[in-house]
Order: structure tokens, then C-alpha cells, then sequence
């Protein structure tokens, strides 16, 4: 009778319940398998993004090398520049000090020939004299 009744009443609500309570848990695995995906993609994009600062840090310490090389490759350069300075100013004054040897030798030159001009009228009179 009225027992039985109420018995079934409580069985169906306890069964919807149930049945809620399974529709929920559905709800619940079905969120933890996409908060479960995107914690998997987060990471997969950390590892990319850790990836990526390892590449631009050796790139960071190899520009850092090729500017250290180029800081190195323009000092040798000016050095290079200092010295062919160098060498064409002592380039110079070696030229000058040619130039003075030329002209101190046509003035020996001219004064050996005036020497041997004077020498040779110095014979020609003392054999006039003779």
C-alpha cells in the first residue's frame, strides 16, 4: 500500500539523483580532461618558449663574440693605419734625405769638375812656364 508507495517514491528519487549525480561527474571528468589538455598545450608552449630563450641567448653570445671580434679587428685596423702612417711618413724623410744626398753630390760633382778645370789650367800654365 501506502509503504510500498512511498518506498518507490524514495527508490525513483534516490535514482534520479543518482542519475544527476552521474550526469555531473560526466560534467566534471569531461572539464578535467580539457583543463588536462590545455595544462598538456601549456606546457608543450612553455618548452617552446624555453626552447626559444636557449636559441636567443646563443645567438645573444655569439653577436656578443662577433662584437668582440669586430671591436678586436678595428683596433688592429687603426693599429694597422698608425703604422702605415708610420712608414709612409719615414718613407718620406728617407725620399728627403735621398734628394739631399742627390743634391750634395751634383754640388761635389760640380765642385770636382771645377777642381779639374782649375788643375788642368794650372798644368797648361806651368808647362807655359816651362
Amino acid at each position: 500500500g501506502a509503504k510500498a508507495e512511498a518506498g518507490e517514491l524514495l527508490f525513483k528519487k534516490g535514482e534520479a539523483e543518482l542519475l544527476a549525480e552521474r550526469a555531473r561527474v560526466q560534467v566534471l571528468s569531461t572539464h578535467l580532461a580539457e583543463a588536462q589538455a590545455a595544462i598538456a598545450t601549456h606546457a608543450e608552449s612553455a618548452a617552446s618558449n624555453s626552447a626559444g630563450v636557449v636559441v636567443v641567448e646563443e645567438l645573444e653570445a655569439s653577436l656578443s663574440s662577433e662584437r668582440a671580434s669586430v671591436l678586436h679587428l678595428g683596433s688592429a685596423l687603426k693599429q694597422s693605419s698608425a703604422d702605415a702612417k708610420d712608414s709612409a711618413e719615414a718613407c718620406a724623410r728617407a725620399e728627403g734625405r735621398a734628394e739631399d744626398l742627390e743634391a750634395l753630390l751634383g754640388e761635389g760633382l760640380a765642385k770636382a769638375e771645377r777642381l779639374e778645370g782649375e788643375l788642368r789650367h794650372a798644368a797648361a800654365a806651368a808647362a807655359a812656364a816651362a
